[in-house]
């Protein structure tokens, strides 16, 4: 081959390339917001589903700070799970507790985003619904924390940890880490009056 082939090939790839680039810089432009507008209103619904009537949700007050604040706190204590979004659920004046989105990076297949509905006791808080927003775990395994079956166990049972997926390990520690984050996030959030 003789250089002024060399040299077109070159240029065919990288204007190739650079169109390539071009495109794909448009497609996420053009679908970004379609995607975080969905995602949005997929965690809604998931906090909405799991009070039903039983409260009224609203924003929690300073909540942004809160998370903020918390969340090197957690990361460190939770193996790097923290809370990204919080609402507090009330009847009347009582707060019950919080609708919460958690995420927790070590799941097997990577993140898992969770909502949790955490109800202050007397002793702490405690888990009373989850769905799981977004997860890339294992088909099979790891992957059925998404289902009903795993947890519709969670609705109005009052865990403190997470149900055991047999099989998915990691998937079950990741979930519990997130779990222990959101209750540590509530309570402390709650203290902080």
């Amino acid at each position: 081959m003789n250089n002024r082939v060399i040299v077109k090939n070159i240029v065919v790839l990288t204007v190739i390339a650079l169109v390539s680039v071009f495109l794909l810089s448009l497609v996420y432009q053009v679908t970004k917001d379609p995607i975080a507008k969905a995602a949005a209103e997929k965690q809604a619904a998931a906090y909405l589903e799991m009070y039903d009537d039983s409260a009224e949700l609203a924003m929690a007050e300073d909540a942004a700070i809160a998370i903020e604040e918390s969340k090197a706190m957690l990361e460190a204590s939770f193996n790097g799970a923290y809370v990204t979004d919080a609402m507090v659920a009330r009847e009347g004046e009582t707060v019950l507790g919080y609708a919460v989105t958690a995420v927790s990076p070590k799941g097997y297949g990577g993140a898992i985003t969770m909502a949790l509905r955490v109800d202050l006791t007397d002793d702490g808080a405690v888990i009373n619904g989850m769905r799981v927003l977004e997860q890339s775990e294992t088909a099979g395994f790891g992957n059925v924390c998404s289902e009903e079956s795993y947890w519709g166990q969670y609705t109005d049972a009052a865990k403190t940890d997470a149900v055991i997926i047999s099989g998915a390990t990691y998937t079950t520690t990741a979930i519990n880490d997130a779990l222990q984050a959101a209750m540590k996030f509530a309570v402390d959030y709650a203290d902080r009056g």
